[in-house]
C-alpha cells in the first residue's frame, strides 16, 4: 500500500476496499484519520485521559467487528455516534458503581485541574463541530439504526 495514494482516498473508498478485501489495513487507515476526534469525544464525556484512551481502543475494536459484516454510509458521523454512545454507557456504569459505593462508603471528589478542563472542552468543541458539520450529518434515521441495534445486542 502506498501511503501517499491512500491519503487521497475518501472515507467511502477506504470502507469499500475494506469490505471487499477484509484487509484490516484499509480500516486502520480510516480509523487513524479519526483518532483525535474519538479521543476528543471520549475526553468530553469521561474527563480522564487514561479512561478516554481505553475507550478509543474499545471503539476501534467495535468498529472492526461491526464493519466486518455491516455497511456504513457516513463513516465520520457513524464513528462519532459510536464514541458518544460508548462513553455514555461507561458513564452509566460509573454512576451505578458510585451509587453502590455511596450506600456504604463516602466517595472522595477531586477537583479537575483548570488547564486540563480547558483542553478537554476545546477538544470536545472541535470534535462536536467536526461531527456535526453539514456533510457529516446522517441523511436519515436509518443510517445509525443498524449500529444501535448491534450496539445494544453486544452491550
Amino acid at each position: 500500500m502506498d501511503p501517499e495514494k491512500n491519503a487521497a482516498l475518501s472515507d467511502q473508498e477506504l470502507l469499500e476496499r475494506f469490505q471487499q478485501s477484509h484487509d484490516n489495513e484499509w480500516l486502520g487507515l480510516l480509523l487513524q484519520r479519526y483518532l483525535l476526534l474519538l479521543f476528543g469525544v471520549c475526553m468530553k464525556y469521561l474527563r480522564k485521559e487514561e479512561e478516554a484512551k481505553d475507550a478509543v481502543q474499545q471503539i476501534c475494536l467495535k468498529a472492526v467487528t461491526y464493519l466486518s459484516s455491516q455497511r456504513v454510509t457516513y463513516f465520520k458521523s457513524w464513528i462519532y455516534m459510536v464514541a458518544k454512545n460508548h462513553c455514555l454507557m461507561r458513564l452509566r456504569e460509573r454512576d451505578k458503581n458510585t451509587r453502590e459505593l455511596s450506600d456504604n462508603t463516602p466517595v472522595a471528589h477531586h477537583e479537575t485541574d483548570k488547564q486540563d478542563l480547558l483542553q478537554t472542552e476545546q477538544a470536545a468543541r472541535v470534535a462536536h463541530e467536526t461531527a456535526t458539520h453539514e456533510e457529516n450529518i446522517a441523511e436519515n434515521k436509518y443510517d445509525t439504526l443498524g449500529l444501535e441495534a448491534a450496539y445494544l445486542a453486544t452491550g
